[in-house]
Order: structure tokens, then C-alpha cells, then sequence
């Protein structure tokens, strides 16, 4: 079978031909070539003026599991549009792909040019940065659970709504659904934002929904909420501690105090012998992260505690609670321009 590369270059020369017949469109190439699709990147000009937009476009590959799961991701797309904290399907006005015919399954999404979590902290090691503000990883914080809420409640929005912050929806039932794939290089870099929460720090946003459904955990009593909260336990971890592609499962246990409950916990690099933590971090942001890492699913902390104690954090715990230059909003946004906009330049 031809590696995923080839398979992608190949995809590409089709994608390339049938929008070079478009003048509304420029292909610009390859972004990423998965393991069931590829992704590629192509700019819209709006033939009434001076107007360009990149967006993306995730081809499957041919074969029937691929395919599936193209449709798949396709279905959860739709049914979180409205969502700020998910990737945006996009609904094409004349697509050249439909209208000749182009063979298989693709989808169209907004085009995210900031790199994932992943690429964030392995460019924050090469430049040596050792430790994130606490008000950057509190706002990173909430973002992720926003992602969680958005699936937990999809919200089903028209493609034309305006997107909401997404927060638990009391009295609608849990959609049950698990990301299933949800890491570093799932989540990506969006723009700053007028609002309170991504002023200072860009919004992040979740990507790749096709293994998305129920939980693939062999844990006992697992549900989709309380695997995707182990999840964003983890990218929390490797934010804290400036280390990509981190594995607590592959850490010591440890028992910690944390939420109002005793727990065992695998973030045993933030809980540390002696009572130790690691330098300069919000003890409150290290609890919620130590409970998301509870070995014991049903001890992980629910999608409501989850939000409004982020929330209350990023509102009240301002440069002024820990009173140092480095949480002020100005050194913050200086350094979120650096790591995000400027690390490509």
C-alpha cells in the first residue's frame, strides 16, 4: 500500500486540477497528510472585490474505513456547528468538487494558520521558555472544557447563527460522546477574540472527529464526558510542565486531596514528594488538573465543576491576584504574539 505521503500527493494533483477550473480558487497545497485523510489548503478570491479566505479541505482516502470515517466526522461537524471552540464545517456555494463529480468523501473547514498544541510547546522549548503564566493556562483551560461542552451539549446551530461560548445545558441529557483521539495535535491555534476570555489568549479550537463516539477506554464505569476530561487533563500537563506528547498513564500514582475528594491521581509531576509543586503554579489550577488525571473515572470532576471554576478563575484570579509583571495583560499578550503569530516569521 502506498504511504500516506504518496497517497496525499497524489490526492493532490486531483484536488489542484478541478479548483484551478474555478477562478474563484487557488489551490495552495498539502497541510497534513493523516492516517485516514489529508488535509489541504485553498484560497477563496471573491470575484466582487479584493476579498481572499484560506480554508481547508480533508480529502479520505479511498478505502471503505476511511471513508466512514469521513462521514462520520462530517455528521459530528454539523451537529456542533454554533461552537466556538470547534473547528467550523463550511458549507460551499457552488463547490467545484460536487459539481464535477469529484470521487469519494471530503469535507470543507475554516482554515486555523496557528499550529496545534503540540507545535506550541515544542517551538516554547527550542526558545527555552520553561513555564507558562498561570492566566495563560488558566484561559487555555477553559477553552478546552468549552470543547468538551460543545459535544457534551451539541449545540445544532444554522451554518449562518453566530457562534456562542458553549457551556453545560441543565436538563439536556449528555450526548455520551468520547473525542477518541483527542491529544496535542487534535487541538489547534485560532485568533484572539473581542471577549473577555480570548482577548489576551487565542481561542483553541478541537479538530479530527472521525473515531468521535462512544468511549474506546477499557475503564471501568467510563463515560465520554469523563474520558475527554482525562484527555484535556493531559494536554493541561504537557502545558504545565512545557513537555509535548506527555503520557500520565505512564507516570506514578499518586494519592492527592483535590476537589473535595481523596483521590489517586496520575499527575504525579505536579504533585511531587514533600508536598513540593512545581514553581510558580496556581495551586487551584494543579488540584483541577490533578482530579481530571483521577485513576477512578466516576472521581474525575463533572463538565459543570469543570467550567465554573475555570470560569471564575480567568474572570477573578486577574494580573492583580498574583501580582507579578509576568500574569499582567500586556507581557501576556506580548508573549502569546511571539509563541503563536510570530514563531513562523
Amino acid at each position: 500500500m502506498p504511504s500516506r505521503l504518496v497517497r496525499s500527493v497524489f490526492e493532490a494533483r486531483g484536488l489542484k486540477e478541478y479548483f484551478d477550473e474555478d477562478p474563484r480558487f487557488e489551490f495552495k497545497g498539502l497541510i497534513y497528510p493523516g492516517v485516514d485523510a489529508s488535509t489541504f489548503r485553498v484560497r477563496y478570491k471573491d470575484p466582487q472585490g479584493p476579498v481572499e479566505t484560506d480554508f481547508v479541505v480533508k480529502k479520505a482516502f479511498n478505502t471503505q474505513f476511511s471513508r466512514d470515517a469521513l462521514i462520520r466526522e462530517r455528521g459530528h461537524l454539523k451537529s456542533f456547528l454554533g461552537s466556538t471552540h470547534i473547528v467550523k464545517i463550511l458549507d460551499l456555494v457552488d463547490d467545484p468538487l460536487e459539481k464535477n463529480n469529484y470521487p469519494g468523501e471530503w469535507v470543507m473547514l475554516e482554515y486555523l494558520s496557528n499550529g496545534t498544541i503540540d507545535e506550541f510547546i515544542t517551538f516554547l522549548v527550542r526558545r527555552g521558555i520553561e513555564r507558562l503564566p498561570n492566566r495563560v493556562l488558566w484561559r487555555f483551560f477553559l477553552c478546552l472544557i468549552r470543547a468538551c461542552c460543545a459535544m457534551a451539549w451539541p449545540r445544532n446551530l444554522a451554518p449562518d447563527q453566530p457562534q456562542e461560548l458553549e457551556f453545560p445545558i441543565l436538563g439536556r441529557p449528555l450526548s455520551g460522546l468520547a473525542h477518541n483521539d483527542l491529544h496535542g495535535s487534535n487541538v489547534l491555534i485560532g485568533d484572539f477574540l473581542p471577549d473577555p476570555e480570548h482577548n489576551i489568549t487565542p481561542v483553541l479550537k478541537f479538530i479530527d472527529f472521525g473515531h468521535t463516539g462512544a468511549p474506546r477506554s477499557a475503564e471501568a464505569g467510563i463515560t465520554g464526558e469523563r474520558q475527554n476530561v482525562w484527555d484535556i487533563g493531559a494536554i493541561m500537563l504537557s502545558l504545565i510542565a512545557v513537555q509535548p506528547l506527555m503520557n500520565p498513564r505512564d507516570h506514578a500514582s499518586v494519592q492527592i486531596y483535590a476537589l473535595r475528594n481523596n483521590l489517586e491521581s496520575k499527575a504525579s509531576w505536579i504533585f511531587r514528594p514533600n508536598d513540593e509543586r512545581p514553581e510558580g503554579l496556581d495551586e487551584a489550577l494543579g488540584d483541577m488538573v490533578g482530579a481530571c488525571l483521577a485513576v477512578d473515572p466516576s472521581l474525575r470532576p463533572s463538565l459543570e465543576d469543570l467550567s465554573a471554576l475555570a470560569l471564575e478563575a480567568v474572570i477573578r484570579r486577574d494580573a492583580r491576584f498574583y501580582g507579578e509583571y509576568s500574569e499582567s495583560d500586556a507581557a501576556i499578550r506580548a508573549l502569546c504574539h511571539l509563541i503563536v503569530f510570530e514563531r513562523y516569521t
